[in-house]
């Protein structure tokens, strides 16, 4: 009934849209030419001779304007003040650098402080191939050698979900919290990474093919996962920290964590039409049981992470629910 109902919603959009096919003819020896709709043609105010542009897409689509198009500033080179972002400097880094700067520029009309500085280098630490070429008093310019035509989306997100199991095995075997610390660093470090090529992706064809990620209408998802399962990378850090810091007896919550592990292995797996089973949300009644056995736990904290990380499996069961009902339908010519 609601695949139906989808699947007519989509044909009405497509029939609002006005999809209009035309036949190309031939106008001589080695030229072509096709017929422009005659109510475009007013309303864009043209007339015979006039001029139009055409703009060859990366999916091999041709885009049509009535007037020429204002090119696009290029974000290759960006130049960031220090004084216009006082509390905001990391970000707007992270900013350039999800947007596909190459070369960012932060700068200052005074030595730029130690605060500063601090920011800028702690940033880098989470920007995947980007490296500080030049440094004085008041300028740290960086580049980034990252090719974002050969990271895979699909690989930095299962590597994230194989860097959690392993963080998840040190908490049920031998603790060693600094390892999971560095596993939570190199999480952040990927989850990054995957939003710069999930964004790039969004706005570029080529990056959408080569980034695996392939259809539009799975950005949307393949962000909110990498950002849930970077968030679940967090918790269990904090739940690792207080095991260590309570002595707390790690098997009184081996079989939740055991559950978090399994379904990560068993889940997150991309690109998702690999995925050979069809995912089903837990019912009210399976919430309730776990939501009972998290409730026992003794330790605020670690009963407080818990809680966090299967609200965060939930949302993540979701989105790779919504992920393979998107395949079905791409693979059915809907989308």
């Amino acid at each position: 009934m609601v695949n139906t109902f989808i699947k007519s919603y989509i044909v009405y959009i497509f029939w609002v849209m006005r999809v209009i096919e035309r036949k190309i003819q031939g106008v001589g020896a080695g030229s072509f030419a096709v017929s422009l709709p005659k109510h475009w043609v007013i309303k864009s105010r043209l007339k015979k001779n006039s001029p139009i542009f055409l703009n060859e897409l990366g999916d091999g689509s041709i885009a049509l304007f009535p007037s020429k198009p204002e090119l696009k500033k290029t974000l290759a080179n960006f130049s960031i003040k220090t004084e216009e972002h006082l509390s905001t400097l990391g970000q707007v880094m992270y900013g350039a650098y999800y947007l596909g700067a190459e070369n960012i520029t932060v700068f200052s009309e005074k030595p730029i402080s130690d605060e500063n500085r601090v920011v800028a280098k702690e940033v880098l630490r989470h920007m995947s191939g980007a490296e500080i070429v030049f440094e004085d008093e008041k300028k740290i310019v960086l580049k980034v050698f990252l090719d974002k035509e050969k990271v895979d989306a699909n690989n930095v997100l299962s590597r994230i979900g194989l860097i959690i199991q392993s963080s998840l095995n040190m908490c049920l075997g031998s603790l060693n919290v600094k390892e999971i610390e560095r596993n939570e660093f190199e999480v952040d470090r990927l989850f990054h990474l995957a939003t710069k090529i999930i964004l790039l992706a969004s706005n570029d064809y080529t990056i959408l093919q080569t980034s695996g990620i392939k259809n539009n209408s799975f950005i949307l998802s393949y962000f909110l996962i990498s950002k849930k399962m970077e968030n679940i990378a967090d918790e269990i850090e904090h739940i690792a920290m207080s095991i260590n810091k309570s002595k707390f007896d790690a098997q009184k919550i081996s079989k939740l964590l055991s559950g978090v592990k399994i379904f990560i292995q068993e889940n997150v797996k991309f690109p998702v039409e690999f995925l050979g089973r069809t995912h089903a949300l837990p019912t009210k009644h399976e919430k309730q049981k776990i939501d009972e056995e998290i409730l026992a736990i003794q330790e605020p904290a670690i009963r407080i992470s818990l809680r966090s990380i299967f609200r965060l499996l939930y949302d993540v069961q979701e989105e790779m629910v919504n992920l393979q009902f998107y395949d079905r339908l791409v693979k059915e010519k809907i989308l």
